[in-house]
């Protein structure tokens, strides 16, 4: 027979199921929207580039930085985390780097940039959200946003 500390107890288990355990998040559902397109270095497609939108001043709270890297065509499509591809809507910032060893060759995934002697080969003006001339402004519906950026 159960004393009636246990059946108090039993039913606090039982509320605290069905009522969850305050598992929800703060954090609001991003409205993401598909976001791809080519990067060009000196018209040429370019292979290893780091592709980041970064919300521009006076962006809306629902903005976020999305990035992605290119292939071997130039090709990206960004992402808010490795489950989330696509952007929220809003105006943004648009960098890029790329990390070259000495040699040209790109970067490993398991290598570090300064192990290997790696560099960012583009103009360092690309790299910095503040002086960046690149943006662009996503719509609902998202879009294809091509750039032709240059080197060193």
């Amino acid at each position: 027979m159960l004393t009636v500390l246990q059946k108090i107890f039993a039913v606090g288990c039982v509320v605290g199921m069905l009522s969850g355990c305050g598992g929800g998040s703060d954090k609001p559902e991003l409205k993401l929207n598909p976001v791809t397109g080519t990067v060009k270095v000196n018209g040429e497609a370019a292979k290893g580039v780091s592709i980041t939108f970064v919300p521009a001043d006076g962006a809306g709270a629902d903005q976020v930085a999305a990035s992605g890297t290119t292939d071997e065509a130039g090709k990206y499509t960004l992402a808010v985390s490795a489950e989330e591809q696509g952007i929220p809507a809003g105006k943004y910032r648009v960098t890029f780097s790329r990390l070259l060893k000495p040699d040209g060759t790109a970067l490993g995934p398991d290598e570090m940039a300064a192990d290997a002697g790696a560099e960012n080969d583009l103009a360092p003006v690309y790299a910095d959200s503040s002086q960046t001339p690149e943006s662009a402004d996503v719509a609902e519906g998202g879009g294809t946003f091509d750039f032709d950026i240059k080197k060193k």
